[in-house]
């Protein structure tokens, strides 16, 4: 029997249709959001490459499902930018610190290059700052740090011990090469590799170390001391100055015969400074009294004339007034002998006090003398002390600075115009000067990081150390502009960047 319609299945059988309709067009778009977000990416980690398929986003999002930890100096690149597209190339260079000499002065330096002529590479276009850079081996025996080969494309000429040798095969690592040649290293030499022309050179230093002493003088002291037996402004040498002597020991390290560098691993007083003392007269000196003499013996003849005028009529009364007038001059004398004795001892106490103050400031200025030489040597030995713990690019010149920033630089791939873009834009910005600050805003160093300590991230020194400053810039460039030619538009568009 046919089945009866009416209304309620039709209602019914409408629902259904509309349901299966839905679920069509969801299955429909969720197929399609798969095949268009599902992306085939090529992903190259330290020269191995594999494809993957992903449905991340963004550069980032890929690393962190393919378990790539990237650290602060890795260096990361995509063909696409950070947004990731079907067949994009993202590239992922693990770093690792070298230290290089740039002009004498060490730097530990963040570089993915695989031997040392292609660290050197990086630095040759820098040739018009006229900086000497080699590359410094460090455990050459440790696969970590010195493993990497010499020359991947050539031979190496070995300079050791005043004698040259050429190892044929330079695509090896420096321990290899040194063995090849009948080197034997000691602790603590060193080896480096230069460039000189187009010749790769791996370099011995033979370190040894020495003793030796030096004398360093100690300046005297001044003591004054007051005399009232010698006239006033009179100066004697009683005992003269003898300066002292501090015996310093040094540990002198000699590199290839020549002494390098000395540290101070001791001092003794071997003679103790002796004062000089001076005595200074406070004795004031005598004034003539013609004056007041003259005057007693004038008062004398006169009241001898006017007693024999009158002897025979006032005898008496002349007796009486001789005796007053000696009382009268009896007591101005002793007043005139006073006063004199007080101006000779105010005169005596101002000599002394004079002196006193003058003995002062010598010895003020004898310890200010003492205590300048001690802090010079304690700030030589201090800056002798850094110097040998700090491997930083610490308060470089310009074309140091210049020199690490082309040979970073090169390594993001920015040559070329992108290199005197990065050089006209930090010129502009600070005049390449590590500690260059801007008054008003604060921003600080090469790149002008605003704040100053968002550098931190690449380094604590980041205040002294233009490596910190230069390796934070570059890398702030990529991410907000993606190329220094980028970066430059904008900043002579805005003024700033």
């Amino acid at each position: 029997m046919a089945l009866r319609w009416t209304p309620q299945r039709f209602t019914t059988l409408r629902r259904w249709r509309i349901a299966v309709c839905i679920m069509l067009s969801l299955a429909l778009t969720v197929t399609t959001f798969f095949v268009g977000v599902r992306k085939s990416v090529a992903l190259t980690v330290d020269g191995k490459t594999r494809h993957v398929h992903t449905l991340s986003l963004s550069v980032d999002g890929l690393l962190r499902e393919q378990r790539v930890n990237v650290k602060t100096h890795d260096f990361v690149d995509s063909s696409s930018g950070s947004l990731l597209k079907n067949n994009s190339h993202v590239v992922v260079h693990t770093a690792y610190e070298a230290t290089i000499t740039i002009d004498g002065k060490q730097v530990g330096f963040w570089t993915y290059a695989t031997s040392a002529d292609q660290l050197l590479a990086l630095f040759k276009q820098n040739e018009k700052n006229a900086v000497k850079v080699t590359v410094d081996i460090k455990n050459v025996y440790n696969k970590l740090t010195g493993g990497f080969v010499i020359n991947a494309n050539g031979p190496v000429t070995v300079r050791a011990d005043g004698k040259e040798s050429i190892a044929p095969d330079g695509k090896q690592p420096a321990a290899a090469i040194l063995d090849s040649q009948g080197i034997t290293l000691d602790k603590d030499d060193r080896v480096s590799v230069e460039q000189d022309s187009n010749t790769t050179v791996l370099r011995i230093t033979r370190i040894t170390y020495t003793q030796s002493t030096r004398e360093v003088a100690i300046p005297f002291s001044t003591r004054t001391i007051n005399d009232d037996t010698l006239d006033e402004g009179t100066r004697v040498v009683d005992q003269q100055g003898v300066t002292g002597i501090t015996t310093q020991y040094l540990k002198n390290t000699v590199a290839d015969g020549h002494v390098e560098s000395s540290e101070i691993t001791k001092e003794i007083v071997t003679r103790d400074p002796q004062d000089e003392v001076i005595r200074i007269g406070t004795k004031k000196k005598e004034e003539p009294q013609a004056s007041g003499a003259s005057a007693e013996k004038n008062n004398s003849t006169s009241s001898d004339q006017n007693s024999t005028a009158q002897k025979n009529d006032q005898s008496q009364s002349q007796t009486d007034t001789q005796s007053q007038s000696s009382q009268n001059q009896s007591q101005t004398d002793k007043q005139a002998k006073a006063a004199q004795e007080a101006q000779k001892k105010a005169a005596a106490e101002a000599a002394a006090a004079a002196a006193q103050a003058e003995a002062q400031k010598r010895a003020a200025e004898q310890k200010a003398a003492q205590e300048r030489a001690q802090a010079q040597a304690r700030a030589a030995q201090q800056a002798q002390q850094q110097a040998q713990v700090q491997t930083g690019l610490w308060h470089p010149t310009v074309a140091q600075a210049k020199a690490y920033a082309q040979a970073a630089a090169a390594q993001y791939g920015w040559t070329g115009s992108n290199w005197s873009a990065i050089e006209w834009l930090w010129n502009r910005e600070s005049s390449w000067r590590w500690n260059a600050q801007n008054s008003s805003s604060g921003a600080y160093g090469i790149p002008q990081a605003l704040p100053g300590d968002k550098m931190s991230v690449y380094g604590a020194n980041w205040r002294d150390d233009a490596s910190i400053q230069i390796n934070w810039g570059l890398n702030y460039i990529k991410q907000r502009y993606g190329t220094p030619l980028a970066a430059q538009a904008h900043s002579k568009s805005t003024g700033w960047y």
